[in-house]
């Protein structure tokens, strides 16, 4: 009886010997993993988290392309609405900060244009505008993404 329990007690503290030492382990791993962010990176990788999560950029991608072949068949209202809704869907995400873009200008004409009947003028110059915030768009994932993989 004597050697049972002190069998048993031995293989309770080998047990809890080999946790510990496990448990060891895996702390260090994962402070030597970790690494700390400061304000700015982290409101950089969530943004960027939060817009490729957001926008379905390809979708968009789509819709310009879809614009472009109507204005190339002369199907002026088909154009207008596919890139209209392009610009919609992306909606205020594409704006990268310090870069001059005068798309919101581009889109007030067109919407001129189209109250004025206008619809083949106004519907290249939405697909234009759509086509120049998916490059904005890009180039600020981009920035985003590569500012994110600092080491």
């Amino acid at each position: 009886m004597y050697l049972k329990s002190h069998l048993m007690f031995g293989a309770i503290l080998l047990c809890l010997i080999f946790a510990s030492l496990l448990l060891t382990l895996l702390n260090t791993q994962s402070e030597l993993t970790t690494k700390s962010y400061s304000g700015e990176e982290f409101q950089e990788m969530a943004e960027f988290e939060r817009l490729t999560q957001s926008i379905d950029i390809e979708l968009i991608q789509d819709r310009y392309e879809e614009g472009v072949n109507f204005i190339s068949i002369s199907r002026w209202p088909e154009a207008l609405t596919v890139c209209k809704e392009g610009v919609d869907f992306l909606g205020e995400d594409y704006s990268v900060p310090g870069v001059l873009e005068h798309t919101s200008n581009k889109l007030r004409v067109a919407y001129y244009q189209r109250a004025q009947g206008d619809i083949e003028h106004a519907s290249q110059i939405y697909c234009n505008a759509l086509e120049a915030r998916i490059n904005l768009y890009r180039k600020k994932i981009g920035a985003l993404g590569a500012g994110s993989n600092k080491s």
